[in-house]
């Protein structure tokens, strides 16, 4: 009934970063459905009052013309080391409410906290977020992500980030890494040593 979904931070009472949202919500209906969706996230997400304050998780499960809504208050991850995965087939270029590929791959992730999924021995994404990378001068992002997150697309558009060709055996090149999606925005005091993901 909702094949795809969108997951967008709230911070007291405020959406964040809601054209950004909208933007991808317009494609992935255009790409999917082959139509243009009716919904307007400014208009449809109304917080209730225990959810005015803090920050919370919006999720947003829909098709062309109708929507689920739920909303939690945010509890971020703890993820502290990466373990590689593979899959050469693997397509996740929208923002799918069907995730069973990922939850499979990560049952690879052994002692680690999450994932790194390798495609075609690319660089691409954990099971939840993008990743950037860093060599101590300047982050860069995989130009071969299963998902352009809006996060992603919105620091590239701001030239906080750019696009590199990322390769398996290229990730020793960095020293640090970050994972960003709509909840995790750029903040370099988040960045994780290279040497936590396991190769």
């Amino acid at each position: 009934m909702y094949p795809l979904f969108e997951t967008i931070r709230v911070e007291n009472g405020i959406p964040m970063h809601l054209e950004w949202h909208q933007k991808r919500m317009e494609a992935s209906c255009l790409d999917y459905f082959e139509e243009k969706p009716s919904l307007d996230l400014e208009k449809i997400i109304v917080l209730p009052e225990p959810y005015r304050k803090g920050i919370v998780k919006a999720r947003l499960l829909y098709n062309t013309t109708d929507y689920s809504l739920s909303f939690a208050i945010y509890t971020p991850r703890n993820v502290r080391s990466l373990c590689l995965a593979y899959d050469d087939t693997i397509d996740y270029g929208h923002k799918y409410s069907e995730r069973r590929r990922l939850t499979v791959l990560l049952e690879q992730s052994g002692v680690c906290d999450d994932i790194l999924i390798i495609k075609n021995g690319m660089v691409t994404d954990t099971s939840f977020t993008n990743i950037l990378f860093s060599d101590g001068e300047k982050w860069v992002t995989p130009d071969t992500p299963l998902l352009k997150g809006t996060c992603r697309e919105r620091l590239l558009y701001e030239n906080k980030i750019s696009e590199a060709t990322i390769r398996k055996e290229d990730i020793q090149d960095y020293d640090h890494y970050m994972l960003i999606n709509a909840m995790l925005d750029f903040d370099p005091s988040r960045a994780l040593d290279i040497r936590s993901i396991r190769m």
